[in-house]
């Protein structure tokens, strides 16, 4: 049932055929977090030690992934059932798993500026245009567009029109520590006006149905003969599918977030540390991944949670119906 509401996401289905790393991270991590799922299981270090070299690997494609092992890592040590020595050693090598990965690429960076940075640093370009993205921020000169940010830095520096200037060269990371440090003084100055801001981006990165959020990316359209076939087979069987196969995608949209709500309820009721380690997916994206800006695309991985507690509570709502007919029909 996963599988076939997978199938049918506009999401998943436009970032799978862009010709971006979006579509591999995510591939990366969810195979991480099924390791990490079966050694927990199983209480297997290894496996563990393995998922964390998996999110690793993710973190070469994205930095998006890089504190996930963390978090994961914590959610183990607070709420598995095993000793506490074992869960402690367990979140361990999930950490060192991915420090391991990762580590060729930030002594690589180390040599060649010098400077600490993990996986060569955004941070500073989405908090400064995530602030751009509102009124406030832009009354206060934020602006939200890497062109109008390094125009603006480029007056700033004194270059001249015709100068060669992007976003992180020259003087990258001097240029990204300062965007960081106007940023968060900024936000530092309104931090409930920002969390406002934060709980927008988090509903921005689970709308898929309806309108699209303006600074977000596409949640994908729903297929019609008109859109996705030439002139000459716009109707007939093939037209006729594709339409069905719309519709689908429409309820499905629409359906996705209640039933992932029933599904997250029933899992939780079964499997107490399984459902709190893909909990601790959806928390990572929607949290710490809404505190600069951000896209949906990049929350790939959030939206195939979803997709499994909804495939749970699509289950359930239809073991009731069933059971309900066939009560209907053995009382008639």
């Amino acid at each position: 049932v996963t599988a076939f509401l997978v199938a049918f996401s506009p999401l998943i289905a436009i970032v799978g055929v862009s010709p971006s790393a979006d579509a591999p991270t995510n591939w990366f991590v969810l195979g991480g977090l099924w390791v990490l799922l079966i050694g927990v299981k199983k209480h297997n270090g290894w496996l563990a030690f393995a998922a964390g070299a998996i999110f690793g690997g993710a973190c070469w494609l994205r930095v998006n992934p890089l504190l996930l092992s963390g978090f994961l890592a914590t959610a183990i040590i607070i709420f598995d059932d095993q000793k506490s020595l074992k869960r402690i050693q367990m979140g361990g090598l999930v950490v060192l798993g991915t420090v391991l990965v990762i580590s060729p690429i930030v002594i690589r960076n180390y040599v060649s500026f010098p400077d600490f940075t993990p996986l060569g640093g955004t941070i500073g370009i989405n908090l400064w245009e995530g602030l751009g993205e509102t009124d406030l921020g832009r009354s206060n000169g934020f602006l939200y567009g890497d062109h109008l940010m390094i125009e603006r830095e480029r007056v700033q520096m004194g270059l001249s029109p015709d100068s060669p200037i992007e976003a992180m060269w020259p003087d990258g990371i001097k240029r990204e520590r300062a965007r960081t440090r106007e940023s968060l003084h900024f936000i530092a100055h309104h931090p409930f006006w920002y969390s406002g801001v934060m709980l927008r981006r988090m509903w921005g990165m689970l709308k898929v149905a309806g309108d699209p959020s303006p600074y977000y990316g596409t949640a994908g359209i729903n297929v019609t003969s008109k859109k996705c076939l030439p002139t000459t087979q716009q109707s007939g069987i093939l037209a006729l599918l594709v339409n069905l196969l719309g519709m689908i995608q429409s309820v499905t949209r629409y359906a996705l977030l209640p039933l992932a709500v029933v599904g997250c309820w029933l899992a939780i009721s079964r499997n107490w540390i399984g459902s709190l380690l893909l909990l601790t997916i959806a928390i990572y994206y929607l949290v710490p991944g809404t505190a600069a800006h951000t896209e949906i695309r990049y929350v790939l991985s959030l939206h195939c949670v979803i997709a499994i507690f909804a495939a749970l509570g699509l289950c359930k709502v239809i073991d009731t119906l069933a059971l309900t007919v066939s009560k209907h029909a053995t009382h008639s």
